[in-house]
């Protein structure tokens, strides 16, 4: 009788074990997709040519800071910036919605606009998305601490204006890593 009693403890410990095993792998698998990496879809034509509607691409919420999946935003803790050429996601304070865009200008720079071209400092920059560009309502502009000019890649609709924006650190929720 004594050996039943072992048998079934040993089994229930052993299920035991299985269940935490169960819950432990969950708990990992979910936080890479809620802190590490997830797939979003496009949800706009402002990174036509280089990006489709409905298209999935990979976004690193971690690639530069501390993301928290409660909240839906970034924790404030950063441990990279973003650079020049990143697409990013960020959550736009003009409308609220969820954006992807490309980082043109960082914090600390001069933006301008002159015959079609973005100049950084009133210097040309060698990179295509800087070329053929037709933003009318920009005004030159000093980029303050912690705020990135961005643009889509998009540039039949720079001229309505609605295709480029002045973003926060806060604002960006990760980096697309493929498209």
């Amino acid at each position: 009788m004594t050996e039943k009693k072992k048998k079934s403890k040993k089994s229930t410990i052993f299920g035991l074990k299985d269940v935490v095993l169960v819950i432990v792998i969950l708990i990992l698998a979910l936080s890479v997709h809620f802190m590490g990496v997830s797939r979003v879809s496009v949800r706009n034509d402002f990174m036509l040519d280089s990006m489709k509607p409905g298209e999935n691409v990979l976004l690193c919420r971690v690639s530069y800071g501390l993301y928290n999946p409660f909240s839906g935003e970034m924790t404030g803790i950063f441990w990279s910036n973003p650079k020049r050429g990143d697409i990013i996601l960020f959550r736009s304070e003009k409308d609220g919605k969820k954006k992807i865009m490309r980082i043109l200008g960082l914090p600390g720079e001069k933006v301008s606009y002159r015959d079609g071209i973005i100049f950084i400092n009133s210097n040309l920059i060698n990179d295509p998305y800087f070329r053929n560009r037709s933003f009318h309502k920009l005004n030159a502009i000093k980029l303050p601490e912690n705020i990135y000019f961005t643009a889509g890649d998009n540039r039949e609709l720079d001229e309505f204006g609605g295709n480029f924006e002045i973003v926060s650190r806060e604002q960006i929720l990760g980096k697309i890593l493929k498209k």
